[in-house]
């Protein structure tokens, strides 16, 4: 996933590389996820200065349990609260709550949604923020194994009181009955200040 960022003359453009989600079922309905963030890029381009930076993306830890629609319905909820380890000298622990909504359609097409909220570590001192997420996204199934999803996705950073707006698509490929690879693009709409 690529983001780029314009404010007060800086563009900062971050790219997240291979990032996993490992999960273990432990109940029927409930399931312990580590999500791997391989690699993390970052380059801030101010006028003539250009920052690179690149560091181990991160490692999540979430418990993921059905509150319905676990195997035999069109419409599914979960609550998944998640813990964000420091994995370097810059990165702090965070940690937040989802609330995952799931709905089977018609003519091979699927609606979900969820809304998020994390607190998270501020860019600078010792203190947090809250940062808040809300998104929509259909999939419809091309074929066998190939499916196809577009998404939109709002958030609100409270540290920098910003609203920002993407919108993201791309390929879901089932490469198993548990393994799927997924990529595509993720486009900033908008900032509101």
């Amino acid at each position: 996933k690529t983001e780029q960022y314009h404010a007060d003359g800086v563009k900062t453009i971050n790219n997240y590389i291979n990032t996993a989600n490992l999960k273990l079922g432990i109940t029927h309905s409930t399931d312990f996820q580590v999500v791997i963030a391989t690699l993390n890029t970052s380059k801030i381009i101010n006028g003539g200065a250009i920052i690179k930076k690149s560091d181990f993306g991160g490692l999540t830890f979430r418990i993921k349990q059905n509150l319905w629609g676990n195997d035999n319905s069109n419409t599914a909820l979960a609550i998944l609260p998640f813990v964000s380890a420091p994995v370097n000298s810059d990165s702090k622990l965070s940690g937040g709550i989802i609330l995952p909504f799931a709905m089977s359609l018609a003519h091979g097409w699927d609606f979900g949604s969820q809304v998020e909220a994390d607190l998270a570590a501020n860019q600078t001192g010792k203190n947090y923020h809250f940062y808040f997420l809300a998104s929509a996204t259909t999939s419809y199934s091309l074929c066998r194994n190939l499916d196809f999803f577009t998404e939109v996705v709002v958030t609100r950073d409270n540290e920098t009181k910003m609203y920002e707006y993407f919108i993201n698509g791309g390929p879901i490929y089932a490469v198993a009955k548990n393994v799927n690879l997924d990529g595509g693009i993720y486009y900033g709409i908008k900032n509101i200040s």
